[in-house]
């Protein structure tokens, strides 16, 4: 549906780690830890499934997620410290549990769960495409997609059989496309575009000729969507550290991409800002939960988490009311204010501990 928007084909990593037998000997020898974290964490996603979908969902995940290591995260040399296959095990290990556990009625199945597995995996494959959007989504969710279909027909998933997973999935990445903008000069003005764009996917399925009512088993492909959104960003509902942590994380990414260094004098206003008025504005203005499920496995936590949000902003404005100091200055004293040790800064920011 949405794939077609875009041209980014395969680069030379899909070619050098062409399949999931070649990622799990990829681990094997570099990183056998991360191997066990990936075949714990996806085992009970995949349990209730027969043993030859189980294994192609696990082969997916697996190829995935060392595709996204070797690219952005701590197995290469582009390292991202917020979109790296830490992101991944997160959301297996730590979210998707809560939402299991939330979704006390049974509303999804066996097929669903396994969907928002391979989405954990999938969903922050490219990180470093031109800016541009179509229809809302991001060049980034775009070109992961396209990367993601590649993905399923080499771990033995067909396009006219397994229509539904390719067309779930692409609605989960597409729906997963975040918008940041600063709030409006006039705080009046709705922020109808901002945030998530889940639960704005029919609306655009049918600026391309698909109604949502009339399509078979679209609803639950578009609610899945909305559940996979709240999953990606709910680190609102992390332990107030975590959440800082997290921040952080995307914080530096930030920087790096902008090709600031935090010991800079130029990366202060912009580390200010991001962990201050951008910290509040996610938190408050843009997060909104798309589905009940979500709600129910993260609201309580975020609302704990909001009056120290408020506070730490605050904390900074004050520290920093001078205007003097770097990026890693204020970073400092955001951790430290989350209660983290300032020494986990380098760790973060991918230097040895």
């Amino acid at each position: 549906m949405l794939v077609s928007a875009q041209s980014s084909g395969p680069d030379r990593l899909e070619r050098e780690i062409p399949d999931s037998a070649a990622a799990k000997a990829f681990l094997s020898r570099h990183h056998p830890a991360l191997l066990l974290r990936l075949q714990r964490s996806s085992a009970p996603l995949l349990e209730r499934l027969q043993s030859a979908d189980a294994a192609r969902y696990e082969a997916a995940i697996l190829l995935a997620t060392v595709r996204l290591g070797v690219r952005h995260g701590s197995l290469g040399a582009d390292y991202h410290a917020y979109h790296n296959e830490e992101h991944v095990l997160e959301l297996l290990e730590s979210r998707l549990p809560r939402l299991v556990e939330a979704d006390r009625e049974g509303s999804l199945g066996a097929a669903d769960w396994a969907l928002l597995g391979l989405f954990a995996a999938c969903h922050d494959l490219r990180q470093r495409e031109p800016p541009a959007r179509y229809r809302g989504v991001g060049a980034n969710e775009l070109a992961s997609i396209a990367e993601s279909f590649r993905i399923l027909k080499s771990c033995g998933f067909d396009e006219g059989h397994d229509r539904e997973v390719y067309r779930t999935l692409e609605l989960m990445i597409a729906g997963s496309s975040f918008d940041a903008s600063p709030p409006p000069p006039n705080p009046a003005e709705a922020l109808i575009a901002a945030g998530a764009l889940a639960p704005q996917l029919p609306e655009l399925l049918r600026s391309v000729g698909l109604d949502p009512a009339r399509e078979d088993g679209l609803a639950q492909a578009l609610r899945l969507a909305c559940i996979a959104s709240d999953l990606d960003i709910g680190n609102v509902a992390e332990s107030f550290p975590r959440f800082c942590e997290s921040s952080a994380r995307l914080c530096i990414e930030r920087e790096h991409l902008a090709g600031r260094s935090l010991s800079d004098e130029a990366s202060f206003e912009p580390v200010l800002r991001f962990l201050t008025d951008g910290q509040e504005h996610f938190f408050f203005d843009l997060h909104r939960f798309s589905d009940p499920l979500g709600e129910r496995a993260f609201a309580a936590a975020k609302a704990a988490n909001a009056p120290r949000v408020r506070a730490l902003a605050a904390a900074l404005r004050e520290r920093f009311a001078d205007g003097r100091g770097t990026g890693e200055a204020v970073l400092t004293a955001f951790l430290e204010g989350a209660g983290l040790a300032s020494s986990r800064l380098r760790t973060l920011a991918g230097a040895t501990p």
